[in-house]
C-alpha cells in the first residue's frame, strides 16, 4: 500500500510539473505560431515592405483596442507601421479563434520580442469584439 501511494504521489508530481508552462504566454505563442508566424515570421519582424512587423510596432501600441477585431475579421486597408506604409494584401480573418484564444494571442504579442504592452482580459476582448464594424 505504501509503494502504491508513493508511486501515485510521484506520478502526480511529474504530471503537475509537466503541465506547468514556464512561459506565461505559452498558449498565445502556440496560437501565434499556428496562425500568424507564416506571414509575420516567428520573430515578429514581418516581411520587409510587404507584411508589417509586430515586433516593436507603433501600430500595435496605437491600435490596442482594434487588435481583437483585426485578428477575428482580418484587415484590408493601407496601414503605416514604424513610418513604413504597407499597402498590403488582405490579412485573413481568424474567425475560428474564440475570445480566450484571441486574449492569449494578444497577451503573447504584447509581451514578445521586446514589446511592452499591457495585459488584456477576456472581458476586455469580448467588449472590443462587440464594437467591431
Amino acid at each position: 500500500m505504501k509503494n502504491k501511494l508513493k508511486y501515485w504521489l510521484l506520478a502526480s508530481l511529474f504530471f503537475l510539473l509537466g503541465s506547468c508552462d514556464s512561459n506565461p504566454y505559452g498558449k498565445g505563442m502556440k496560437i501565434y505560431n499556428k496562425h500568424c508566424a507564416v506571414c509575420h515570421n516567428e520573430d515578429g519582424n514581418g516581411l520587409q515592405g510587404l507584411i508589417p512587423p509586430i515586433r516593436q510596432s507603433d501600430y500595435l501600441v496605437k491600435h490596442q483596442d482594434d487588435l481583437a477585431c483585426i485578428i477575428r475579421f482580418g484587415l484590408d486597408t493601407t496601414i503605416t507601421v514604424n513610418n513604413v506604409i504597407y499597402d498590403m494584401q488582405q490579412m485573413p480573418a481568424n474567425d475560428i479563434l474564440d475570445d480566450i484564444a484571441i486574449t492569449n494571442l494578444i497577451n503573447f504579442i504584447n509581451n514578445a520580442w521586446g514589446n511592452e504592452g499591457k495585459f488584456v482580459t477576456p472581458k476586455k476582448i469580448k467588449a472590443d469584439l462587440e464594437k467591431c464594424e
